[in-house]
């Protein structure tokens, strides 16, 4: 009996996202190392008030948006973050005037 996994080809006619593998992302990114402590034990508007109160980095912001897109893919956290992030971009384009 051989102990090599057994593999399957995809179905040609299956949809291209079921045919091709996802790659892992280069860099998973640890809830621990979120700018949100505790970030998976609150509520999407739990983390939306956050969002809106707090002048987290864009470097943060990222992160937060991409953590939630790997993970709970919540839209309203999402469009908080895009929102908190343009915010800040607006902030830093106009702070040299």
């Amino acid at each position: 009996m051989s102990t090599q996994p057994h593999h399957t080809t995809p179905h040609p006619k299956q949809p291209a996202a079921l045919r091709e593998k996802k790659k892992p992302p280069a860099e998973e990114i640890r809830v621990a190392e979120l700018a949100i402590p505790g970030y998976d034990a609150l509520d999407a508007a739990e983390i939306a008030e956050r969002l809106g109160r707090v002048a987290f980095s864009l470097p943060d912001l990222k992160q937060i948006e991409d953590y939630e897109a790997r993970h709970r893919g919540r839209r309203s956290v999402i469009l908080a973050v895009r929102a908190a992030r343009s915010a800040r971009t607006h902030e830093h384009k106009y702070a040299s005037f």
